[in-house]
């Protein structure tokens, strides 16, 4: 007794299906890992921009605070909207007025710097000082400050909204906000990102 098999092999057209299911998964592989770099170069340049932001703040945690109470500093009124819904450069924004020290380590001075390729964050150079940030070389990251006596906004209330409760402060307590925002200005190879913006809160 003897049996018979049939044998069949793939036609021309099924391999070429198969190779375009396979070129489509790839294609969708390859755009997955691609966003995925650029969520992850978008984090990190988040965390560096908030890192120049609180230099700024830690610096004025060990500076004296009659500097903000001098009387003859003129400080602008408060802010009755939000601050970081403003374009670069636009008042009451100013380029951080604090000259960059000798140390080139020292990040919470200065107010122009650049990321290396391999996450480093460097002094700026060659650029004059007070120019504005949408003025900068394309890529370099810009850092604006604003000072203002009182709470974040011009009432108690408004405070509330935005930030919380503000608790009681002591009686004859005197108060001044600073404001920080770090930028990188686009390109044409770097698009627009989110700006960090901080703020706090300074008591005597």
């Amino acid at each position: 007794m003897s049996s018979s098999k049939s044998t069949r092999g793939m036609t021309i057209l099924e391999v070429m299906m198969a190779m375009v299911v396979l070129a489509i998964a790839l294609t969708a592989s390859l755009a997955a890992m691609q966003q995925g770099n650029v969520e992850l170069r978008l984090g990190q340049t988040r965390q560096q921009k908030l890192m120049l932001a609180q230099a700024v703040l830690e610096r004025e945690r060990l500076i004296d605070k009659d500097v903000f109470f001098t009387p003859a500093t003129a400080y602008p009124a408060q802010p009755t909207s939000d601050l970081s819904a403003l374009a670069v450069s636009v008042a009451p924004w100013v380029v951080d007025p604090v000259a960059a020290s000798a140390d080139p380590n020292d990040l919470s001075t200065g107010a122009y710097f650049n990321i290396t390729a391999d996450g480093l964050i460097t002094r700026a150079t060659g650029i004059a000082a007070n120019t504005p940030c949408n003025a900068v070389p394309v890529g370099t990251i810009c850092r604006e400050t604003f000072t203002h006596l009182g709470l974040p906004y011009n009432s108690n209330a408004g405070y509330v909204a935005f930030n919380g409760p503000s608790g009681t402060l002591p009686a004859g307590s005197r108060v001044a906000t600073t404001w920080v925002r770090v930028s990188r200005r686009p390109g044409a190879t770097i698009p627009p990102e989110v700006d960090v913006t901080v703020n706090q809160v300074n008591v005597q």
